[in-house]
């Protein structure tokens, strides 16, 4: 495990953190066409470095990967639907701990099981770690969006503790490679949950041609590093 790439993904996922109300500020005229692009971005992401993982973990857990991704999407997708079968509100305190709550172990898990997923050269880190912030970061501005000044006061810093929180776990603990293998079918299934059913657009606000720019941006990075560095 490398140990510093670990930790420049994680201080890159905490600033995503941290500047994610701002992000959604400046690019509130733009939405519809950065959901566009960045729902571009997670597809390739789910097909050319989650699916492929979930295949690496299958010489240790056997096609159980499958079977424990499928659980993975099955608990989260519940645990949203009885918070928004609360009919509490956004501003109540209950259904606002709730989503932070899954937001937070779902951010620490993901640095935790970092080590892991990491690809083989730096420079697809590099790629690797600005599709999972972007991705973190268009959660973020859902849950601005529902919790408006509340997230952006103490939500965003708790989900940075999550990060320093899981990045301590992965350098120190350092868990069996069929625990980090699990865990990650877990984590992939509870992200193809989050992509498919949040990050990308509804059909009606689809800009079709960014969101053919986040695929194409990220397959062409991902080939030509991935060619460079083989």
């Amino acid at each position: 495990m490398r140990d510093w790439e670990v930790l420049f993904v994680a201080l890159f996922i905490a600033a995503c953190h941290f500047i994610s109300p701002y992000i959604h500020q400046a690019f509130e005229k733009y939405r519809a066409a950065v959901i566009s692009f960045t729902g571009g971005l997670a597809i390739s992401y789910v097909f050319l470095h989650l699916i492929p993982e979930l295949e690496d973990g299958f010489g240790l857990v056997g096609n159980r990967i499958y079977f424990i991704a499928l659980v993975g999407f099955i608990v989260f997708f519940g645990i949203e639907l009885i918070i928004t079968r609360y009919q509490e509100p956004a501003e109540h305190t209950r259904f606002y701990v709730l989503h932070i709550s899954v937001a937070f172990i779902y951010t620490a898990l993901t640095i935790f099981t970092l080590g892991m997923q990491l690809p083989t050269t730096s420079a697809l880190t590099v790629v690797f770690a600005l599709s999972l912030g972007l991705h973190l970061m268009s959660n973020d501005i859902g849950l601005q969006e529902n919790f408006g000044s509340r997230y952006v006061r103490n939500g965003r810093y708790l989900l940075i503790l999550a990060v320093v929180l899981g990045s301590v776990l992965s350098i120190v603990r350092r868990p069996h490679e069929i625990v980090i293998d699990s865990l990650t079918a877990i984590l992939a299934g509870f992200m193809l949950y989050k992509i498919f059913r949040e990050q990308l657009p509804d059909i009606q606000q689809v800009r079709y041609l960014p969101f053919i720019a986040g695929i194409g941006i990220f397959l062409l990075l991902h080939i030509l590093l991935d060619t460079t560095h083989r």
